[in-house]
């Protein structure tokens, strides 16, 4: 689905006259291979909260043995130096590959290290107070099989072929927002036809479009930002929020007027027979099943009872 959304996305921007230059997409294989055979000449970027979220997956995997407890601790901060990485290339491979690849330095409290994988040879966070890491951190060992567990992820000839995807730090959570909010208007469990998923969509866009820049709430006192408790369930760690102001819904006047005008002024029935439009999936399929179904006579036929066997 998502390949036939950019292959779809891609020829409406063509058709328009409109040059793409870069996309933006998670680490999707079969986009990747697409826009390599029938793009080659854009740029395709990997939004990195996928990636750094891929690789913890990865890292929580080999952390969970009993001989590697003592790399749990350093998962976010792993995760964190990515981001960092990626953040600092400054659109240079062999820099981001270099940057990626200290993090095998100071974990073993190594700070400086010889110059010739593309970084700058030093770790460029501020002095460590009696070179300690951290709050229930421990350096790894060289031999320990926390380190070669780590050393084995963070080099995984995969991931490093993947790195040039990340040189430009590009990001996607706009629509991952986005994204979310339309799970409010049209929630995964439950199934609604093409034409009312359609409106729903469309509901969420302008509920979105309308409230995404609201500022933020402050106290009346003291005029501070107001913040709120969340927990992850995932991470399980609470973080602050920033409040927003309540949304005021101020469109729902002008739709409401809108489709009073449009009901009045139709000269047709309300129960009609209207065609599908050209985008509706019903045209390739009328079930999303791919074995016919046979007739309901013959599934009757074929039926029997556990209990009468």
């Amino acid at each position: 689905m998502e390949k036939e959304a950019v292959i779809q996305a891609m020829g409406i921007l063509s058709g328009a006259g409109i040059r793409v230059v870069e996309v933006v997409t998670d680490a999707h294989s079969q986009i990747t291979a697409y826009l390599k055979k029938q793009h080659p000449y854009v740029k395709h970027s990997y939004d990195v909260w996928h990636g750094a979220k891929n690789l913890t997956k990865k890292l929580n995997k080999v952390a969970a043995a009993a001989d590697c407890k003592e790399l749990r601790p350093w998962l976010v901060d792993v995760a964190n130096h990515f981001w960092f990485s990626c953040r600092n290339c400054e659109g240079s491979l062999h820099k981001l590959q270099g940057l990626w690849k200290g993090l095998l330095h100071h974990v073993r409290g190594r700070h400086e290290w010889c110059i010739g994988d593309g970084g700058p040879g030093m770790c460029l966070h501020e002095q460590l107070i009696d070179n300690k890491p951290g709050e229930g951190k421990t350096w790894l060992k060289s031999n320990s099989p926390a380190f070669a567990a780590l050393r084995k992820v963070a080099l995984e000839q995969y991931f490093i072929r993947t790195l040039p995807h990340y040189v430009n730090f590009r990001s996607n959570a706009i629509l991952e927002t986005f994204n979310s909010h339309i799970l409010m208007y049209a929630p995964k469990r439950i199934a609604f036809s093409y034409p009312v998923y359609k409106a729903r969509c469309h509901l969420a866009a302008i509920d979105y479009q309308a409230h995404k820049d609201r500022p933020l709430r402050t106290n009346k006192t003291t005029g501070e930002v107001m913040f709120q408790k969340v927990y992850a369930k995932k991470a399980k760690n609470w973080s602050a929020s920033a409040l927003r102001v309540p949304k005021q819904y101020m469109y729902i006047t002008d739709l409401n007027n809108s489709m009073l005008s449009r009901r009045l002024s139709d000269t047709l029935p309300v129960v009609r027979s209207v065609e599908l439009s050209p985008s509706d999936p019903r045209r390739i399929s009328k079930s999303v099943q791919p074995v016919t179904p046979p007739s309901l006579k013959e599934l009757v036929l074929k039926t029997k009872s556990r209990f009468s066997l």
